[in-house]
């Protein structure tokens, strides 16, 4: 006898089945039901099965959306630091032309060395630049007002930047959340499906496939090129036969 227990695993959960697979059967098995709903029986799991699918649509939608602003994002934070160090070498310039290299107040500006700026972390670059803008404010009577504004506009832009990119990773974690609900809702939905058409159609295996195309969750086998039959192999040298050696 099969064991029961089987019965109530959801064969739609198989980790190994992908989203397109699992789509081009629910869509093919929600038109079936549709065409073959004898007395209206099947209403209720129609119903179901649509609100699932378009779950599922508007989720992954949403996820192609999310992915177009994280790109542009990167795109944001790379196009900052890449011309990072020309503006901190600039300032550093101003620091130099006024207190000489290697002073204290060119360390108080500089504490980790100009090359701290491209090396350090994203998270770590907004401290880095407010350090440098207090202390460029703080002596501002001596660097002057293009100075100071030029380092308050770093910490600005990146500030914004990054703020911007944070968001957009926080709403990919959110997103991917809700596609992998959504499919969940969905691999639900189809196995009750199935078991409203054991329901309806006990002992009676031949009308699976009227609702059902398992295919359709399995990738197609590839066809071979040709129907030719693979052509032998042959040595690269024959080795000579008696009469001809010698």
């Amino acid at each position: 006898m099969k064991d029961l227990s089987r019965l109530f695993e959801v064969p739609f959960d198989d980790p190994y089945l992908s989203l397109g697979h699992l789509l081009a059967f629910a869509t093919d098995h929600l038109q079936r039901m549709i065409a073959n709903n004898p007395a209206s029986a099947l209403d209720a799991r129609i119903a179901a099965t649509q609100d699932a699918l378009a779950q599922v649509n508007t989720f992954f939608s949403e996820d192609n959306t999310s992915l177009g602003l994280r790109k542009g994002q990167k795109m944001a934070k790379r196009k900052f630091r890449a011309g990072l160090r020309a503006k901190i070498a600039k300032l550093a310039g101003a620091v130099m032309a006024r207190y000489g290299l290697r002073t204290a107040l060119y360390l108080e500006c500089f504490p980790h060395g100009r090359r701290n700026f491209n090396r350090c972390t994203d998270d770590q670059l907004g401290t880095h630049l407010v350090v440098l803008r207090d202390r460029i404010a703080a002596h501002g009577t001596d660097l002057g007002a293009t100075a100071v504004a030029e380092a308050a506009a770093l910490v600005e832009g990146w500030a914004s930047i990054h703020a911007a990119s944070e968001r957009a990773t926080g709403a990919k974690t959110a997103t991917q959340e809700a596609k992998k609900l959504a499919r969940e809702h969905l691999q639900l939905m189809l196995y009750l499906n199935v078991v409203k058409l054991m329901e309806l159609f006990p002992r009676q295996p031949e009308r699976c496939g009227l609702y059902l195309q398992q295919s359709l969750l399995h990738p197609r086998p590839r066809r071979p090129t040709s129907d030719a039959p693979a052509a032998a192999t042959v040595p690269e040298t024959m080795p000579l036969s008696p009469q001809n050696s010698g």
